[in-house]
C-alpha cells in the first residue's frame, strides 16, 4: 500500500469506544470490522465474534487493486491490527481511496486484551 503526499487525518477509535459498537449486536452490523494481521496472529489472539473481515497487510498487492470487490467504501469501517499500526497504513490507504468513514482501533488488539477483555491473550 503506498502512501500519497495528501495528508490525511484517520479517525481513533479507542477500546473503550470500540468494545461499546463490538458488544452491541445492532450498532456492530453498521460497521465492517478489517483485521490487518496474519492468519497465525489470529490463531492466537482474536475476538468470540466473526464479525470481521480478514485482509492481511502483507497481501495487499491482492486485495488493494479492487478493495471494493472485499468491503463496502460506503460503510463505516474499522481496522484493527495487533498494536494499531498496520491498521493505521490500511485506514488510511482506505480514507484515500474514498471510504466514507474509516477508523483506527487505537492500541489495537493487544490494548483491548489488556483493558477491556484479559481472555483474549497477548503476544
Amino acid at each position: 500500500i503506498k502512501s500519497t503526499s495528501k495528508l490525511f487525518v484517520i479517525n481513533s477509535l479507542s477500546v473503550n469506544e470500540f468494545n461499546k459498537i463490538y458488544n452491541d449486536e445492532n450498532v456492530r452490523k453498521l460497521y465492517q470490522i478489517i483485521d490487518v494481521r496474519e492468519s497465525d496472529e489470529l490463531s492466537i489472539a482474536s475476538l468470540a465474534k466473526d464479525s470481521f473481515i480478514h485482509l492481511p497487510l502483507t497481501q495487499s498487492n491482492e486485495w488493494s487493486k479492487n478493495i471494493e470487490n472485499y468491503i463496502d467504501s460506503t460503510k463505516p469501517t474499522i481496522c484493527l491490527c495487533h498494536h494499531g499500526m498496520r491498521s493505521l497504513r490500511v485506514a488510511t490507504f482506505l480514507d484515500q481511496s474514498g471510504f466514507v468513514e474509516v477508523y483506527n482501533l487505537s492500541g489495537g488488539i493487544h490494548e483491548y486484551a489488556v483493558r477491556i477483555d484479559t481472555s483474549i491473550k497477548t503476544y
